[in-house]
């Protein structure tokens, strides 16, 4: 594990692909809505920083820091855009 990992059974915040209602990694964690579920990241996993990567993904290569990357192969499917104060939809 990489530095300054915190693995928990829940978060503070909504981040759909896709959805209208995201939360910004600048807002107050008490003020996002809390949701829980199970954590397992499996066997022969490495836990680097800054980045979220969707359940059930699979990654097999660097992801960028400050995104979301979900799916199997994991892709990125949002950047947050600190000019902007939210998370941008990525093309590719």
């Amino acid at each position: 594990m990489a530095s300054k990992i915190y693995i928990i059974d829940h978060d503070h915040g909504v981040y759909q692909r896709g959805g209208e209602s995201t939360s910004s990694p600048t807002q107050i964690q008490s003020q996002k809505p809390l949701n829980i579920s199970p954590v397992s990241p499996g066997n022969n996993v490495w836990l680097g920083e800054n980045s979220i990567i969707g359940p059930s993904s699979v990654v097999a290569k660097s992801i960028p820091p400050n995104v979301f990357a979900v799916g199997a192969p994991t892709r990125v499917v949002k950047r947050y855009d600190f000019s902007t104060k939210e998370w941008a939809n990525c093309d590719a």
